[in-house]
């Protein structure tokens, strides 16, 4: 079946792994026309896309992609979130990447610049002077010589330009919302993943599972986060040998009674930034603390570092008051700056 046949019956039909794999492959090579992306994108997003079209269109993309090739992935993990809720909120998930790395996880941080908000990853990062522009060899590095590398989506997945005409006139969440943060380009095994909507918490975890993931927590919190939350409960998803548990955290719980997150408001990358040094300076800027100790009390936990994630949660309080995940951001744009051209 040619992707043009796929096309015209995904309105009415659910497709196979292999058909959405085989449509998203001849996407990310030019081959498709950019009326024929929106129409698949949009009669996929009517009709609701399944964890087997999820997973199918991650295999597609993944093989598009520049690999980074490391030694080791054992315990490496990845921490982000889908986006595509229009917060203005620091940037919680490279903060927590950063406080994972101090504890002595292995991150492979993937991300992108904001669409919706006031600061992506890569826009905090870019102001605290983080070199974007790093080669897979160069990323690798980065991530077995220090503990951390960032992964600028835009450089590592070169078929998405094929896709931007088609997303930027549908103006709303497709599937390709769901794509970047299940898309490593350093096959991250462990993940925690953030989504925008409770209805993909599941789903998401099945993809994972259907991936080969070893170990994941893929949330959505019940005041509207793609982060575990510090004011509301969080719904969860686990996957851990090969199987799913769904279980809610409660910042309660760890003695955390935030009201709002008002403090945590931006209104640009640099003022992120800012809140980010606050949080990791052991200044008292509760607010920041107690969502960047959940967050990364689950890298942590994924991670298997420890076998629990109330464990994390103390070795995530523990390295915010040493004062080291700051240093890891420092160490991360001196590291990143300092490669020759032929590196």
């Amino acid at each position: 079946m040619n992707s043009t046949e796929i096309i015209s019956k995904v309105s009415s039909k659910n497709l196979s792994q292999e058909e959405t794999a085989h449509v998203m492959q001849e996407i990310f090579f030019g081959k498709i026309s950019d009326q024929e992306i929106e129409n698949f994108l949009l009669s996929l997003s009517a009709k609701g896309e399944t964890s087997d079209e999820l997973t199918g269109a991650v295999l597609a993309m993944r093989a598009a992609s520049l690999k980074v090739d490391l030694k080791v992935r054992d315990n490496l993990v990845d921490c982000c979130g889908t986006g595509g809720l229009g917060k203005s909120m620091m940037n919680v998930s490279t903060t927590a990447g950063l406080v994972s790395a101090a504890a002595k996880v292995k991150i492979a941080k993937h991300g992108n610049r904001t669409a919706t908000g006031k600061s992506g990853s890569a826009d905090v990062l870019e102001v605290a002077n983080v070199n974007l522009s790093l080669s897979p060899n160069q990323v690798a590095k980065c991530i077995e010589e220090i503990g951390i590398g960032f992964m600028f989506a835009q450089n590592f997945h070169p078929g998405m330009k094929y896709v931007m005409p088609a997303r930027k006139r549908i103006a709303d969440k497709t599937i390709f919302n769901l794509l970047g943060p299940l898309t490593n380009p350093a096959g991250a095994k462990r993940q925690c993943i953030g989504v925008y909507d409770p209805k993909w918490v599941l789903p998401v975890a099945e993809s994972l599972k259907n991936l080969g993931t070893i170990k994941a927590m893929v949330f959505h919190s019940k005041d509207g986060l793609d982060e575990i939350s510090s004011v509301d409960k969080t719904l969860v998803a686990e996957l851990e040998n090969n199987k799913i548990k769904e279980y809610e955290i409660n910042p309660k719980d760890f003695d955390i009674h935030q009201e709002d997150l008002n403090d945590l408001q931006i209104g640009s990358p640099s003022e992120s930034l800012e809140l980010i040094k606050t949080t990791l300076k052991n200044e008292g800027f509760k607010s920041g603390e107690d969502i960047i100790s959940l967050n990364s009390a689950a890298v942590i936990y994924v991670s298997d570092l420890v076998g629990s994630f109330e464990k994390a949660f103390e070795i995530a309080i523990d390295v915010i008051k040493s004062g080291s995940a700051l240093d890891k951001l420092k160490e991360l744009a001196t590291f990143s700056n300092n490669f020759n051209e032929s590196a």
